[in-house]
């Protein structure tokens, strides 16, 4: 009765997920930001330069997005990876990070993807009515790693199209390392862009950490109503 009941469900695709109706949903720049502040050494980046950082990774998933926008169904990504020569592997969870969803490994070629991420997504959305194609669950994670893919691929990694930050200094001599939350960012804005929603995808790795973590809803918009305002305040100060 339960697969005849699921069987007889509605599915969505995730463009015509209307998210922003059940969950707080935060402006682009301002979960851009969220992301960046998980970068190891974001405590580096002169507050002024924050901006930068993010307008530029926003920049570079929206325009490498460009040439792919015509990329909408199952059968289109699968036919652009075989161009591309890039395997698909399916394997059930990651060893170390239950968050981890997927991967891109540029020896092989390879996208990995984890099929404990795909039931993650499933279950999310099933439980706010909006059973998703799984076709859909799966691009989401294609288009992510395709990001990651024509980084490697065209040699310009996001995190080294903005400036390294300074971490140490031995008198005239710094040592410099880069931003690498940056790639993430350009490739949820590539995901976004090329699946047409009107919210970062980055979200749902918030909303599925907040709920392990037994974060009740009136709680979470609590928490992205402090995120808008450190956000406008860390404008104010840049």
């Amino acid at each position: 009765m339960k697969n005849q009941t699921l069987h007889q469900r509605t599915f969505f695709h995730l463009s015509s997920v209307h998210l922003e109706n059940i969950y707080p949903i935060l402006d682009n720049e301002i979960i851009a930001w969220i992301d960046l502040k998980q970068d190891p050494h974001y405590s580096f980046i002169p507050p002024d330069q924050v901006p930068l950082y993010i307008e530029s990774s926003i920049a570079c998933g929206q325009n490498a997005a460009q040439p792919y926008l015509h990329i909408r169904s199952y059968a289109d990504w699968i036919n652009l990876l075989l161009k591309h020569h890039i395997k698909v592997r399916f394997l059930s969870e990651p060893e170390h990070d239950r968050w981890v969803r997927a991967l891109y490994i540029p020896k092989s070629k390879t996208i990995q993807i984890y099929r404990s991420s795909i039931e993650q997504l499933r279950s999310f959305f099933l439980a706010i009515d909006y059973p998703i194609y799984e076709e859909d669950l799966i691009i989401l994670h294609l288009a992510h790693e395709f990001y990651h893919y024509l980084e490697e691929n065209n040699q310009a990694r996001t995190d080294l199209q903005v400036p390294k930050v300074i971490v140490k200094r031995w008198g005239p001599f710094v040592w410099k390392e880069t931003i690498s939350r940056t790639r993430e960012i350009a490739a949820h804005t590539f995901t976004q862009t090329i699946l047409g929603i009107p919210w970062s995808p980055f979200h749902l790795d918030i909303f599925l950490q907040e709920h392990h973590k037994g974060t009740q809803k009136p709680d979470l918009r609590l928490l992205f109503h402090r995120w808008r305002q450190e956000h406008s305040e860390t404008s104010t100060i840049a």
